[in-house]
């Protein structure tokens, strides 16, 4: 029997695209006042990662990506009801907005929980900071790695205890810089200029030059960094301070900052995390369950998601989805229970041997057992899916 498709997660179909780009206006410009250590564009030196790696949405879908496929039937009129698959991967140019949104709510999570078991005042100052390598010194993928390391060294000497960290491998070009800043003051562009590199038609890597550098989001009581060894570290932000678990203004400041390094993240496209927690925020040393109280994790998971523009299911167990047809109120239930009604008398003799056998080819199809007709085999629409199914019957 071969795996279904993969399932996108429902809560995150509606996730608010203000946080993305009201991070990317604010921070945009934040870099473009500050000496961040950005490289020259012109520098005459061979870098063999730029190619190697890419960002979020910039490669090619994953497997059964955006293919429609019996997803559920409702176990009243066995109405069989569609679906679409999504990889969810942060390199498929349909998912890597559903990957950055599950991706901050994690951050806005952990970095939440983990500032609430500290004492009120400077010890939960949350910051977002970035260090800068020395020009030149990071040109392949070893050098992304070892300089990762470097980095939080860099950003625990100043101050920084813990967080999550990001690498950013490239700048927008400053012709590129120039034609938004035109754009955006005659009102033609919407968005931080990221999403413009992303939505102007042009290939994004014609925009860019290589000037790599780390982000982090990370607690810091205090932040006072030293520049040395043609390192540059600075700190972009703060967090909204954290004194009551219920206040929003907290999660939103960290949702904004964790979009906004998520949204251009670099990465090699097979293998090479783009997430990494450090310090005293690492795995190893913090877990949010043993330091916190049931109900606390429960408010911080569900303003968590609320920040970033994540739906939660209101008791999901307790209001099951129902059927789509008119006068039905059944349950509707994942295709894989198919088998558990398929053949009984009882529920035959209720549905009819019609229904009966439209439900058995639809599980048949989502279990890999019987497929549509070449050509169908892969459906992208709601109408060849519903002509791949009436092949398949």
């Amino acid at each position: 029997m071969s795996a279904g498709p993969v399932v996108r997660d429902v809560r995150h179909l509606h996730r608010s695209e203000e946080t993305e780009e009201e991070a990317e206006e604010d921070l945009d410009e934040l870099e473009d006042r500050e000496d961040l250590g950005s490289w020259p564009e012109d520098i005459d030196i061979s870098v063999y990662a730029d190619s190697s790696m890419t960002l979020p949405g910039m490669s090619e879908r994953g497997k059964n990506c955006g293919e429609w496929y019996p997803a559920e039937f409702c176990e009243m009129c066995g109405t069989v009801h569609s679906g679409v698959s999504y990889c969810q991967q942060r390199g498929c140019p349909a998912c890597w907005d559903t990957w950055t949104g599950n991706r901050a709510e994690s951050i806005v999570r952990r970095v939440t929980a983990y500032r609430w078991t500290k004492e009120p005042g400077v010890e939960r100052r949350a910051v977002h900071a970035v260090a800068s390598p020395p020009t030149g010194e990071v040109t392949s993928l070893s050098d992304v790695q070892r300089y990762r390391r470097k980095a939080q060294s860099k950003l625990r000497e100043a101050g920084v205890t813990g967080g999550v960290m990001v690498f950013h491998g490239f700048r927008v070009k400053e012709e590129v810089e120039e034609v938004y800043e035109e754009l955006k003051e005659a009102e033609a562009v919407d968005g931080g200029i990221w999403k413009y590199v992303r939505e102007n038609g042009r290939d994004w890597r014609s925009q860019v030059y290589w000037s790599p550098h780390y982000h982090v989001i990370g607690v810091a009581p205090e932040f006072e960094p030293e520049e040395e060894d043609g390192w540059i570290v600075k700190r972009l932000s703060t967090a909204d301070a954290l004194e009551s678990l219920k206040d929003g203004g907290p999660y939103q400041s960290v949702a904004k900052q964790s979009r906004y390094i998520l949204s251009h993240a670099t990465f090699e496209p097979e293998g090479m995390r783009a997430v990494s927690w450090f310090g005293e925020l690492h795995s190893t040393q913090f877990d949010p369950e043993e330091e916190l109280s049931g109900g606390a994790l429960l408010v911080i998971e569900r303003k968590a998601a609320e920040a970033v523009g994540n739906e939660l299911y209101e008791e999901e167990a307790e209001e099951p989805p129902t059927c789509k047809e008119p006068d039905c109120d059944g349950e509707r239930r994942p295709i894989w229970d198919a088998n558990l009604y398929i053949g009984s008398s009882e529920w035959v003799d209720r549905v009819g041997r019609e229904t009966e056998k439209r439900l058995s080819a639809a599980f048949d199809w989502a279990i890999g057992e019987k497929r549509p007709p070449p050509g169908l085999q892969k459906p992208r629409s709601r109408v060849e899916y519903e002509e791949a199914f009436e092949q398949l019957l």
